[in-house]
């Protein structure tokens, strides 16, 4: 039996690259036949958590490997509809002590290749493939052999597009990786492999090729192997002609639609996704805290983020038409808008108080309402099985941050107490029917978060800090995080207690 060594499982610099090496270990100790299939000379990068790892499995054992993989803290992670395929699953692990970096794995049933969706192409079954395996000299991982991994990524070539330019030339990578292969191959096992491709006429050629030093990634030399790999191509077909290239239209569709709008590719979704709210202070490092988790599983999962904070409208619409005025003005007389003094602010910078609290309380309205938009997007954004991080979130603390900011006095009008009413109505309707899942609560002195944002008036800080005391949300998980500490302990400290709540 192909074993492990304790030696080569202890030396990984990474938290990612200790999950999938203590996962390779368990199968092998459990005797799963399995191997790494793709390019072996990325092993390292992906043994290091950088990248995806395929392993090849035979059929029928998905019981044999499947609780390994969970006792070794892998979930399983869904592509969307159109990428699934039987024989082939998907699992995302943390790194491990909030570390940054996941562990991603790919278990085959089968060889698949093609376009994502379309997996035209089957190379093979991986009862074949596993009877040529040997260990990687420099990671100790179980791999195809040379000669056939040099067989399986010439097929690849010709099957993905992912691998090639549009002029047919490979791409740099793939080129690299073939190049690997190919020249670490002995002739004899490379005849055989090649032999089984079906056609001896590619077969021979092949073989000239490697016993002049040539190499098949070469742009001439692709030219020339596809009229022969159109003869074999054939073999490895699993489904019609037809319906590759509308799978293939459609993917480019979708892709060139995505990229319009400015969309980044998908990734993958949990089977239970999770919406958490990061709240603080001015200067607790929430924004901060944010992009880190989202950097953290992307590109892996599917993480939205989003802000639910205040912005007002009215202010950046009446500043934007203040200074539209200024240029017109300008144009026609020449004249300067006037700049304010030491001290004073710019006759631009908000309505004038005659009209300011109107505008004022109809634009709260306004941001109460894009708050309840936002949040239930991304309520069902997390029900659908993404992750969800959001900059702040609703509550019911007046006049503090994402609060009700309408006060009524005395004095108060109709219209202003109608309006606050309803800016409360849709506060709760947004805390109590698109709710997070858990709250990340920074806390931090009012000193301490000051001295981050000079800008901002301490005491002001001072009574945020104090009101944060007394949020609650019901349902939610509330998690304290000490923000006084370096923002990279806070973002381990996050990454950590999260993964730890995912069952």
């Amino acid at each position: 039996m192909l074993g492990y060594q304790q030696e080569w499982i202890t030396a990984v610099p990474t938290s990612a690259g200790r999950r999938l090496r203590t996962v390779l270990a368990a199968l092998d100790e459990a005797g799963v036949a399995h191997a790494y299939w793709k390019a072996s000379r990325r092993l390292t990068t992906v043994l290091d958590g950088d990248g995806d790892y395929d392993l090849l499995v035979r059929p029928g054992e998905r019981s044999r490997w499947q609780p390994l993989l969970e006792e070794a803290g892998f979930v399983p992670t869904l592509p969307r509809p159109a990428l699934r395929v039987d024989g082939l699953w998907h699992y995302i692990a943390a790194a491990g002590d909030g570390e940054p970096g996941v562990a991603w794995l790919h278990v085959h049933e089968a060889p698949l290749s093609g376009i994502p969706g379309v997996w035209g192409y089957q190379l093979g079954t991986a009862a074949d493939l596993l009877a040529h395996r040997e260990r990687d000299a420099a990671t100790g991982v179980v791999r195809l052999s040379r000669e056939l991994e040099a067989t399986v990524l010439l097929l690849r070539a010709f099957t993905e597009p992912k691998l090639r330019f549009r002029g047919g030339e490979l791409i740099d990578r793939a080129r690299a990786d073939l190049e690997h292969a190919w020249l670490l191959s002995e002739p004899a096992a490379l005849e055989v492999a090649l032999r089984a491709f079906g056609s001896e006429a590619l077969a021979d050629h092949l073989l000239e090729l490697h016993s002049t030093g040539r190499s098949p990634a070469d742009p001439l030399e692709l030219h020339r192997l596809r009229g022969l790999f159109a003869e074999v191509l054939p073999r490895y077909r699993r489904l019609s002609r037809g319906r590759i290239a509308l799978g293939r239209s459609l993917e480019r569709l979708a892709y060139l639609w995505r990229r319009a709008r400015g969309r980044r590719p998908r990734g993958h979704r949990l089977e239970r996704g999770v919406f958490v709210a990061v709240v603080g202070p001015d200067g607790a490092g929430k924004s901060t805290l944010v992009e880190d988790l989202r950097r953290w599983l992307v590109p892996p999962l599917e993480v939205h983020t989003t802000y639910l904070g205040k912005g007002s409208v009215v202010a950046e619409a009446w500043q934007g038409a203040a200074a539209l005025k200024w240029r017109l003005i300008k144009a026609r007389t020449g004249r300067d808008q006037p700049q304010p003094g030491p001290g004073q602010k710019s006759s631009i910078d908000e309505p004038r108080p005659s009209s300011r609290q109107r505008l004022f309380e109809v634009d709260r309205v306004a941001q109460a309402f894009r708050q309840m938009r936002r949040a239930r997007r991304a309520r069902k954004q997390a029900d659908a099985g993404h992750l969800v991080f959001a900059d702040r979130f609703p509550h019911h603390q007046e006049r503090y941050g994402a609060g009700p900011a309408i006060q009524i006095e005395d004095h108060s009008s109709r219209w202003t107490r109608a309006l606050a009413a309803l800016e409360r109505r849709l506060l709760d309707h947004t805390v109590s029917r698109y709710g997070p899942d858990v709250i990340l609560r920074l806390a931090i002195p009012a000193e301490s978060a000051w001295h981050r944002k000079p800008e901002h008036n301490v005491a002001e800080i001072r009574r945020k800090v104090e009101a944060l005391d007394r949020l609650s949300y019901p349902g939610a998980t509330m998690i304290v995080l000490d923000a006084s500490r370096p923002p990279e302990e806070v973002a381990r400290k996050a990454r950590h207690l999260l993964w730890s709540l995912y069952p």
